[in-house]
């Protein structure tokens, strides 16, 4: 009887080992940006982005990260001169090339634009994902370049779902940080949206062992690479955020529960405007309605006196 019992714990112990293991593995997203360029969905992207380059002046930069690699991207200076400039980021499996339509947006504004690759993503070094953790880090080595090359002038950041996610954390954990920040469709919190992620994406888990398998993944990243999920949380550190913030959102995003826009607007203090479209899947409401799109970008920045 004890050997029966031994043995199944063993087998158990084995079965709970493996499945964290797998779902730390799918977080982590380990080697990306190996990938970057074999994908035939994501060759529209770059082929937007490379005909925007030819379109605009640009330049191709490398910004060291504080953490010892290199993030690739691309500068694309105002048609007018201006110490304006806006840094766009990428969400989740994406890349620099997303940001295409609105990098070509802000710089009809009047402003230099920057797109990168975050780490792990696109043409930059890093090995891993971290969800706005590590990436915030990387984003204030890239204000800082921006600054440098603005002279200290205005500096504004544009995310995108994970991108947007690592815009909130490093405008709630940075001082002297950016003077603005859209936040377009991003999450609260990375663990419960890992909940949500779980429950969509791998229907035939029990809904009982969805939070059981969600903390055995996260066990393991803290094993692994010594992060947790648990601090991806943009919503800890909004009341933070003393600069003005602009949120957007289609009110039926099903990647990431449109709830979790409305949840960090009514926690952020100070001056803030939400733009939500009524229709559209994650991250299109750019695509939705690009004329408002660009309409409520423009007015949260003059109601702001971001545009003088």
């Amino acid at each position: 009887m004890l050997i029966r019992l031994s043995i199944l714990l063993a087998i158990l112990l084995l079965i709970s080992c493996g499945t964290g293991y797998y779902f730390s593995d799918v977080i982590l997203l380990e080697n990306n940006a190996k990938n970057y360029g074999k994908n035939p969905e994501k060759q529209k992207a770059i082929e937007a982005f490379s005909s925007l380059r030819k379109e605009i002046k640009n330049e191709r930069i490398q910004i060291k990260s504080p953490l010892g690699y290199n993030l690739i991207g691309y500068y694309l200076p105002a048609e007018k001169p201006t110490n304006k400039t806006i840094i766009t980021l990428h969400g989740y499996m994406g890349s620099k090339d997303d940001q295409a339509k609105y990098a070509k947006m802000f710089h009809s504004i009047g402003y230099n634009v920057i797109a990168y690759d975050q780490r792990n993503h696109g043409e930059s070094s890093g090995t891993y994902t971290t969800y706005g953790i590590l990436e915030s880090k990387d984003l204030q080595a890239v204000v800082q370049y921006a600054k440098k090359r603005s002279h200290n002038g205005q500096i504004g950041i544009h995310g995108v779902s994970m991108g947007a996610a690592t815009t909130l954390i490093y405008a709630g954990n940075v001082k002297n940080g950016a003077d603005f920040f859209i936040a377009d469709c991003p999450y609260s919190n990375f663990l419960e949206e890992s909940k949500f992620r779980l429950k969509n994406d791998y229907t035939y888990i029990p809904s009982i062992l969805q939070g059981p398998i969600v903390f055995l993944g996260d066990a393991f990243l803290k094993l692994r690479k010594d992060y947790s999920i648990k601090d991806a949380s943009p919503i800890d550190s909004i009341q933070n955020i003393k600069a003005p913030v602009l949120f957007i959102n289609t009110k039926t995003d099903d990647y990431i529960p449109p709830q979790m826009t409305q949840d960090l607007y009514d926690k952020k203090k100070g001056p803030k405007s939400i733009y939500w479209t009524n229709s559209g899947k994650h991250g299109a409401a750019f695509d939705e309605d690009s004329s408002s799109y660009k309409e409520q970008v423009i007015k949260f920045l003059e109601q702001n006196k971001l545009l003088q």
